[in-house]
């Protein structure tokens, strides 16, 4: 929103109410102010990632090895992975490249291994939390969901013991999050 729409703005709750003044600082702060400071957020947490731009770098494959090669190659404490599998529910009828219970279970074995951060997401499965990453910190949240039918779907994000995140942590704006396991559990 530039000025003159800003002044606009302003000067039509001003004409258009009769409320109390601190009803109309209220109003001016819920539909002027909040605006732009949600605004200022998208734009700071773009241009965050823009900086990064030469520094980040995609990859999509099979995640095993490159995972593995990273173990002792002196670059492990600069990474930062995010790995999001096919999901065990219905990944193989959503991706023409599926995995199998064997390829997750050996993906879990080289993340749970693995010296760099990472954050993994997956779908709700009980397997995720108590079979594959039995000992790691799980954040369950909430994701707009359109592969079957439009809904609101809950998934598990999963985290290495290095990876550090807020107490209270969203993942996703306008969504909720809460921890399934909030602490490691020793091995």
């Amino acid at each position: 929103m530039n000025p003159p729409e800003l002044t606009e703005q302003v000067l039509r709750l001003l004409r258009d109410s009769s409320a109390s003044l601190p009803d109309l600082a209220e109003a001016v702060v819920e539909e002027v102010v909040a605006p732009l400071l949600a605004e200022r957020d998208r734009l700071r947490a773009a241009i965050g990632v823009t900086t990064l731009a030469g520094r980040i770098r995609f990859t999509q494959g099979e995640a095993v090895t490159a995972i593995a090669d990273l173990d002792g190659s002196g670059i492990e404490e600069e990474v930062m992975l995010f790995v999001d599998p096919p999901y065990l529910r219905e990944g193989n009828r959503l991706y023409a490249n599926g995995m199998t219970e064997d390829e997750h279970r050996q993906l879990a074995q080289v993340l749970n291994t693995s010296p760099a951060r990472w954050l993994l997401t997956y779908d709700d499965e009980d397997v995720v939390a108590q079979v594959l990453y039995p000992h790691r910190r799980v954040l369950a949240y909430q994701i707009p969901n359109t592969a079957n039918r439009a809904r609101i779907a809950t998934e598990h994000a999963v985290l290495s013991d290095n990876l550090w995140l807020p107490q209270e942590t969203v993942l996703l704006p306008g969504s909720s999050s809460a921890w399934v396991r909030e602490h490691p559990v020793a091995a």
